[in-house]
């Protein structure tokens, strides 16, 4: 079966019930991707900016400094990245 669509004639209800399992199915697998995006972006941008505010600290001699402006740094892109995330698949819709 190709699509879901509505012809000329009438859909059998064995078909339609098909064709609704297939979009629940879909609409699964994209929640599942989105969730999976935002959890890696959110991870990603905390520990890049721990990391980058542990090394400057052991750098520069500045002991919990950077750390904490490289967490908050962190925190604000991966809370951006994440909105752009989820108006992206949105917008999709």
């Amino acid at each position: 079966m190709t699509g879901c669509k509505r012809f000329f004639f009438e859909v059998k209800p064995a078909v339609e019930q098909e064709c609704f399992q297939m979009k629940s199915r879909k609409n699964a697998f994209k929640a599942m991707s989105l969730y999976s995006a935002i959890l890696a972006q959110l991870t990603g941008s905390i520990l890049i900016g721990i990391f980058a505010g542990r090394w400057l600290d052991e750098k520069w001699n500045t002991e919990p400094l950077c750390l904490i402006v490289g967490l908050l740094l962190g925190i604000t892109v991966g809370i951006f990245s994440m909105l752009r995330t989820v108006s992206h698949f949105n917008s999709e819709d």
